[in-house]
């Protein structure tokens, strides 16, 4: 969930296919991910929620890698929704 203020009504659809390297470590982690944008904005602030479809695992990979999303979708929602799932990494600090 995130918060996106907007300065008048707009939205965007979108569909975006990429292929490349997701490490930010320098070994790379070359994948192919999918993501859609279904954003309509009213003035002012607007709630979005991204839905990660499927996951990449690379168990040996530096922690920070072991996990990348395939797809994942934005929508423009009203409210949280109730079964909402939060995933938090930990920090290395």
């Amino acid at each position: 969930m995130s918060w996106v203020y907007a300065e008048k009504d707009c939205g965007i659809k979108a569909n975006e296919d990429w292929k490349g390297d997701l490490s930010n470590t320098g070994t790379p982690l070359i994948v192919a991910t999918n993501v859609i944008y279904d954003l309509n904005f009213k003035a002012g602030w607007n709630l979005v929620k991204t839905e990660v479809i499927g996951t990449y695992h690379f168990p040996d990979a530096p922690e920070e890698d072991r996990s990348r999303y395939k797809n994942h979708k934005h929508t423009s929602v009203a409210a949280v929704p109730k079964d909402a799932t939060y995933y938090f990494r930990s920090s290395s600090n």
